[in-house]
C-alpha cells in the first residue's frame, strides 16, 4: 500500500510541475484573415507586381509607392507624389515610376496617389485615384489590411 501511495504521490507531482508552465501566445498573421474571396470562396495569394507610370511636367516630381493593402475585393497600392525644390527646372514631360513585388491576392487593384490633386492631372488610367493625404481614406483603410511593408 506504501508503494502505491507513493508513486501515486510521485505521479500528482509530475503532474502539477506542469501546471505552471504557460503556453507561448497564438500568433495570428492578419495576411491570412478576412481574406477576399471569389465565387470558390478563396481568392489564392501570389506574386504580384504594382506598377506605378506617370506623366510629370518636370523632372522635380517623383513618386514612391508606400503601402499595399486589402480592403474589401480590392488591393490598394499607396504611393507618395513629391516635388524637389529647385529654382529652376525644366518644363518638360517626364516619365517616373515606380513599382514592388508582393505576395497578394488575385483581384483587382486601385491606385492612390497621394500629394496631388488639382492643377495636374497625372492620372492615365481609371484606377488611379488622386488624393491630397491619406486621411482622406483612413476609414477605408480602417476595414482592410495591410500587406506590405509588413506592419
Amino acid at each position: 500500500m506504501m508503494k502505491t501511495l507513493s508513486a501515486l504521490l510521485l505521479c500528482s507531482v509530475i503532474v502539477l510541475a506542469g501546471c505552471g508552465k504557460t503556453e507561448p501566445p497564438i500568433v495570428v498573421d492578419e495576411s491570412k484573415v478576412a481574406k477576399p474571396t471569389d465565387e470558390s470562396g478563396t481568392v489564392e495569394y501570389q506574386k504580384r507586381t504594382f506598377t506605378v507610370n506617370l506623366s510629370a511636367p518636370t523632372p522635380a516630381w517623383s513618386v514612391k509607392i508606400s503601402e499595399v493593402w486589402v480592403v474589401g475585393e480590392e488591393v490598394w497600392v499607396l504611393a507618395d507624389l513629391t516635388q524637389k525644390k529647385a529654382d529652376m527646372v525644366a518644363q518638360v514631360v517626364t516619365p517616373i515610376t515606380d513599382s514592388v513585388t508582393v505576395d497578394a491576392p488575385d483581384i483587382e487593384a486601385v491606385y492612390y496617389i497621394i500629394g496631388k490633386t488639382g492643377g495636374w492631372t497625372p492620372a492615365t488610367s481609371p484606377d488611379i485615384k488622386l488624393i491630397l493625404n491619406k486621411d482622406q481614406i483612413a476609414a477605408d483603410l480602417k476595414n482592410g489590411f495591410q500587406i506590405w511593408p509588413k506592419p
